[in-house]
């Protein structure tokens, strides 16, 4: 399983069209799974500043996804608590 590690809003955007696209996803299906419309999945994968948490966490569980975080500087794998 591919650990992402996400920085910026930039970043988690391309990271879930990473996923999306690697799911063989339409931007419309992944909208339609997660009970969107295509064009906030549009924005979230843009990096766009104003999408909610909430929307995020849609994408994410659609997508079959999870966020797991961590201290800066350390990987999941580093940290015993883990």
């Amino acid at each position: 399983m591919n650990q992402y590690y996400i920085t910026s809003a930039k970043i988690l955007g391309q990271t879930l069209r990473a996923a999306r696209q690697e799911k063989g996803l339409t931007q419309g299906d992944l909208a339609n799974l997660a009970g969107l419309q295509q064009k906030t999945v549009s924005n979230a994968e843009n990096g766009s500043q104003g999408v909610k948490i909430g929307t995020i966490f849609q994408i994410l569980s659609a997508l079959e996804m999870d966020i797991l975080l961590a201290p800066r500087g350390r990987s999941v794998k580093d940290s015993g608590e883990w």
